[in-house]
């Protein structure tokens, strides 16, 4: 790479980085960091996504070089998971960091892996692959993957050298402060559930939207005892695998909601609940695996520590409801009343703690 070059790729990453300045939604922050990877003219088209299940509950991306009809396609066309990005980076070109170099017949027939659509087969809006790309994770700094800056067509057509693959970084690792800043507003920080302020700005939303949505309400049961016999430290590991039950067996189209100490929430827009159901029916089998198979290893921890008293028994009390709602919070509120009702039950049926 010529120095002419590299001066223009810093100072395009200093030109978005002082225009993130003057800009307030998220949207359009992520829109001035693939506008910068064009400007630095490594690329001429770039999209910066993000995986709705770890950050909202609706499409999140920023674009650059695209035409308004290749943005929608993005917006409403199937979304990867984190998952399959990272099986397609096994097999990528590695070029330092979380940069990788994807041709396109590593990705060829699999729809799902539509980023940006190369302009030899944009007529189509079709076959999507990345070709002539590159793909930079975006990580927060606790290692959860956030999304992806992927970028395609370089100008000569030629693949990137590596000197600039460490400039394409810099934007990488712009993108995903940004959206780490965004997530410590939205998230519980024990349990990566989003807070109780997303939760209120959501309801907000689907009540003024007219869709029809599942709630579901979970209170963890005798989370108190666990706290006083053995520590709130002890109870944390309580809260965090309730966490990790609902996040495991909801579907993963919807959001999960910790807006206060033992509750938590799940929202889904949808026309049929069954599959919320379903989920919801499996739930208390997961929690009588995690007693049988996790608990022991935590009594063995309790005993250690001198606890007051025994350790109980993780218990969830589970409720739903689904609708329309004007006022969305009085579907969770009916939610919330059918988990008071299974609460009764669980009370009646309790057996003593072993």
């Amino acid at each position: 790479m010529d120095e002419t070059a590299l001066v223009r790729q810093f100072r395009a990453y200093l030109h978005a980085s002082e225009r993130l300045m003057t800009v307030h939604s998220l949207l359009d922050k992520l829109d001035v960091v693939a506008q910068g990877v064009v400007e630095s003219g490594l690329f001429q088209r770039c999209v910066v996504r993000v995986y709705r299940r770890r950050f909202s509950s609706r499409r999140v991306l920023g674009a650059a070089g695209l035409t308004p009809a290749e943005r929608r396609i993005l917006m409403d066309g199937p979304e990867a998971s984190p998952e399959r990005y990272l099986s397609l980076t096994e097999g990528a070109r590695h070029l330092g960091g979380d940069c990788f170099y994807v041709r396109g017949a590593e990705a060829q027939g699999d729809g799902a892996f539509a980023t940006v659509p190369s302009r030899r087969e944009a007529q189509t809006f079709r076959t999507w692959h990345p070709e002539d790309s590159f793909l930079a994770h975006l990580y927060s700094s606790r290692r959860v993957l956030l999304g992806h800056l992927v970028a395609d067509d370089p100008p000569d057509g030629e693949v990137p050298d590596e000197e600039s693959c460490r400039s394409f970084v810099l934007f990488a690792s712009l993108a995903a402060r940004l959206l780490e800043q965004e997530l410590r507003l939205r998230t519980d920080p024990m349990t990566d559930a989003f807070n109780g302020l997303y939760l209120d700005r959501e309801l907000e939303r689907l009540g003024a939207s007219g869709r029809p949505f599942t709630a579901v309400f979970a209170d963890m049961d005798g989370l108190k005892e666990v706290n006083d016999n053995c520590g709130h430290r002890m109870g944390d590991e309580y809260i965090r695998a309730a966490h990790d039950i609902l996040l495991r067996h909801l579907p993963e189209d919807g959001l999960l909601y910790r807006p206060y100490g033992d509750e938590f929430v799940y929202l889904r827009e949808d026309d049929d609940p069954a599959p919320v159901a379903d989920a919801v029916a499996r739930i208390p089998q997961a929690v009588a695996i995690w007693n049988e198979e996790v608990r022991p290893r935590l009594v063995a921890v309790a005993g250690s520590q001198e606890c007051r008293g025994p350790l109980p028994l993780l218990d969830m009390s589970v409720g739903m409801a689904h609708g329309v709602r004007a006022d969305a919070d009085a579907l969770v509120r009916r939610a919330e009343e059918a988990m008071f009702a299974e609460k009764g039950l669980h009370r009646a049926r309790r057996s003593p703690i072993s």
